[in-house]
């Protein structure tokens, strides 16, 4: 039952997205209480990378390790480098892009569809 409801929620929430219009929908799971991050600093953060219909295609924790970049150097994608931006240090949130902010119409092939 907790696959189906995961399931459910992330539909809802795909769905939310789509009906906004806008390219990002941010759901806080627990807030932060550190210092909102700001353009230009380096975060470390734990991630799942999901399609719509719960694939994985990438993740952090099973690589053992966190993972690093600068926030607004382009280095990740824009879903990422904007999201982050609305997070406080400590926050554990999950980000919905839309594809056009993630890998577009070409996707990663093999990995992840166009327009996912």
């Amino acid at each position: 039952h907790k696959k189906a409801c995961k399931q459910t929620v992330r539909s809802a929430n795909v769905a939310k997205l789509a009906e906004s219009g806008e390219p990002m929908l941010k759901v806080v799971e627990r807030e932060g209480s550190g210092p909102k991050v700001e353009a230009g600093q380096e975060v470390e953060v734990h991630y799942i990378g999901q399609l719509e219909n719960g694939t994985v295609f990438d993740a952090s924790r099973p690589k053992g390790r966190t993972f690093k970049f600068v926030v607004g150097s382009g280095r990740v994608i824009r879903g990422w480098d904007e999201g982050i931006l609305s997070f406080k240090v400590g926050e554990r949130s999950t980000i919905y892009v839309c594809s056009d902010w993630a890998y577009g119409d070409d996707g990663i092939p093999g990995v992840i569809p166009g327009g996912a």
